[in-house]
């Protein structure tokens, strides 16, 4: 299998997305593998994904986000669904290490960082995550547009026009 992302923590430990599973090591050594992700996660686990996966680790290795791709799907007018792109699913948060996983932001039908409008998505192309390095409860994400979440206040998006214009296609936030 193919590996999608692959991050190294402060301490050595290492995370990576290998098909559709995640997998973290405490050392990264042969054989010190566990796989995090379930395919029945529950309320606080963290589940497979057959699709796109990037992640970031902040300073303090316990604390991981995950983003997580899907297909998208709009009715144009017709009663018929049609596939426009894989476009942002959800983003989760760990604070221990993948014990426990929190959904801090989903997708709905007005909010989705990867797609422009119903016309097309593009996660499968560009999508980046990052967190603060100097606030773990700070994060950047996004693909077409890039969008912050702060613990303390929530998302907001933060390229626009004028002389804050990003052009779209991010890749990666470092």
């Amino acid at each position: 299998s193919r590996s999608g992302d692959l991050q190294i923590g402060t301490d050595g430990s290492v995370w990576v997305n290998i098909g559709a599973q995640t997998w973290y090591s405490p050392n990264g050594d042969d054989n010190s593998f566990s796989e995090i992700s379930s395919q029945n996660p529950g309320a606080t686990g963290l589940p497979r994904s057959n699709r796109r996966m990037s992640y970031a680790l902040a300073k303090d290795p316990d604390v991981m986000y995950v983003v997580q791709t899907d297909q998208v799907f709009v009715d144009p007018g017709n009663g018929t669904s049609v596939s426009i792109g894989q476009g942002f699913d959800k983003l989760y948060r760990t604070e221990d290490r993948g014990a426990t996983w929190e959904v801090i932001m989903q997708r709905t039908n007005t909010f989705d960082p990867t797609c422009n409008g119903n016309s097309y998505c593009q996660a499968n192309w560009n999508l980046m995550l990052g967190v603060d390095p100097n606030d773990e409860n700070h994060v950047f994400f996004g693909g077409i547009d890039v969008w912050e979440w702060r613990r303390s206040s929530g998302r907001r998006k933060v390229d626009g026009g004028g002389s804050f214009y990003i052009h779209a296609d991010k890749h990666e936030i470092i």
